[in-house]
């Protein structure tokens, strides 16, 4: 997640996600989507995975990774009970989406 310095920039957030695409962790692919200013829930958190997953399972013969790994940064000590809630919702529903 990047936010611009400035309290009262009105610009919006960046929220980005890497995924490798190999067995060997060599290979990566990102996706990146503009959200409100200063959010720190990942809006399109599910979507973003899903994206990632289905290039994954593009380049590995239709298979999906065997587990899947979130670092996540960016998030305050207040929100984090909230932030936690909502990825990994949006990960279990992701999980069950057929990809």
């Amino acid at each position: 997640m990047s936010h611009l310095l400035s309290s009262r920039s009105m610009a919006p957030s960046i929220a980005t996600m890497v995924g490798t695409m190999d067995q060997t962790f060599v290979q990566y692919a990102d996706e990146m989507r503009a959200q409100p200013t200063r959010k720190e829930i990942i809006l399109h958190f599910g979507d973003m995975l899903k994206e990632l997953l289905n290039r994954f399972s593009k380049k590995n013969n239709n298979k999906r990774p065997q587990r899947i790994l979130v670092y996540r940064d960016g998030v305050s000590e207040g929100m984090y009970e909230i932030v936690k809630k909502f990825e990994i919702d949006a990960i279990k529903k992701c999980q069950g989406c057929g990809i």
